[in-house]
């Protein structure tokens, strides 16, 4: 969020204690999020691996769809709309699918973390891979030199 804020807003002065506050915030609405009574369970029933309620699940993708998803497709699409130049346009798109591929990914973890299905947790390691070239559209769309 802060990336694609500098990036439309092309800031030539520092706005460090902008970013600084959004960035704490964000952080204190995930530590409260965690904060939920029973939210998280780790325990020899669960083989010490974590498993979250449904409520934990549920609070945590609203989290994801209206402080990350919501703000990231406005952001693109005003981001987009700002580009001239077609070249950064479709360097910009990678960076995109990059961007909304790794939040759909995180969304499957949430999911992995969740839901105690075995042909789930059988699948999803494997169809997270992909979140290998979500990475590298983002490196192509803005991390590489053109």
């Amino acid at each position: 969020m802060v990336f694609n804020l500098n990036l439309l807003y092309s800031r030539t002065e520092s706005k460090l204690k902008t970013d600084v506050v959004l960035i704490i915030v964000y952080g204190i609405l995930l530590f409260i999020i965690l904060l939920l009574p029973k939210g998280i369970t780790i325990n020899e029933k669960t083989s010490w691996m974590p498993h979250w309620s449904w409520p934990l699940f549920l609070v945590f993708g609203l989290f994801i769809i209206s402080f990350v998803g919501i703000p990231q497709i406005i952001l693109s699409v005003k981001i987009y709309n700002k580009i001239k130049d077609n070249g950064l346009k479709k360097r910009i798109k990678f960076y995109f699918v990059g961007l909304f591929g790794l939040t759909i990914n995180l969304m499957g973890i949430l999911l992995y973390n969740t839901w105690d299905n075995s042909v789930f947790k059988t699948i999803w390691p494997f169809l997270s891979l992909i979140a290998i070239f979500f990475g590298l559209g983002i490196y192509y769309g803005i991390g590489r030199q053109p």
